[in-house]
């Protein structure tokens, strides 16, 4: 699929699930739900919204990834990652790259953070730490450092798949 296409389309689907986000979550104020029904309705709603974004953004990253692979070449695990400021919450980042773990090597992209768009050239990661549980701090072959944090939901996987790619 060409980027660009897979971007406008990814990206129009995260606008309509903003505007059916907002639709689902004003809806029960409307109806004249109490406030701990709609705290709970709002709660589970904004979690599955960020689980499906997630997976949009993940889904994304696989594509292009595997596409840029060798043929032997396995994808373990694709993140997205943003570069860190400060002590600024992930969503607040503006500076995102994918990360992808292969059963070969580590390879690192930048990406648009709306649309998932690649951004520019694949590069090798030559060192990786994992700093404080939730900064990767990887070294490119061209030797820039960057330091990047990793959304909540994948600091589980991204610490497993970083002891075993060192252990290789």
């Amino acid at each position: 699929m060409n980027p660009a296409a897979k971007g406008i389309a990814i990206g129009s689907a995260r606008l309509s699930m903003l505007v059916v986000a907002i639709a689902i979550i004003s809806a029960p104020w409307i109806a004249g739900w109490t406030l701990s029904t709609f705290v709970i309705w709002n709660a589970s709603f904004v979690t599955i919204f960020y689980a499906v974004n997630l997976l949009l953004l993940r889904t994304a990253a696989r594509w292009d990834i595997r596409q840029q692979i060798s043929q032997g070449e396995q994808v373990r695990l694709v993140v997205a990652v943003r570069r860190m400021v400060g002590r600024l919450p992930f969503s607040l980042l503006g500076d995102e790259f994918v990360v992808a773990f292969t059963d070969q090597r580590l390879l690192i992209q930048r990406r648009s953070t709306f649309t998932g768009r690649p951004r520019g050239a694949l590069h090798l990661g030559e060192q990786v730490t994992f700093l404080q549980g939730k900064v990767l701090s990887i070294e490119t072959e061209s030797g820039v450092r960057i330091d990047a944090l990793v959304q909540m939901a994948h600091r589980r996987d991204v610490a497993y798949w970083i002891r075993r790619w060192q252990d290789r």
